[in-house]
């Protein structure tokens, strides 16, 4: 058991059905929750999409999320920082 949670919900447009994931970080242990859209998760998971294409309004650590989803593991934004440092991108 990889200890990621996986749950559906319904969206606020009648039909439209959402899914949280919530991967734990694999530093701090906390849960990340992240909405998506079923089809795009799983032509992601498939293989079929990049993250970045499947998912493009969401943001960069949401993405990362959903990448930790498919991996079984991450870092949450904060425990990224710690690790790594500031992005000196900007």
């Amino acid at each position: 058991n990889s200890g990621i949670v996986c749950s559906t919900v319904a969206a606020r447009r009648p039909g439209t059905i959402l899914m949280i994931l919530e991967p734990p970080c694999g530093r701090c242990h906390t849960n990340v929750s992240v909405l998506v859209e079923p089809e795009p998760l799983r032509r992601y998971l498939s293989g079929h999409m990049l993250v970045q294409d499947a998912f493009p309004t969401h943001t960069l650590d949401e993405r990362e999320a959903i990448i930790g989803h498919k991996k079984g593991w991450f870092l949450c934004p904060t425990c990224w920082t710690d690790v790594f440092g500031e992005d000196d991108d900007d």
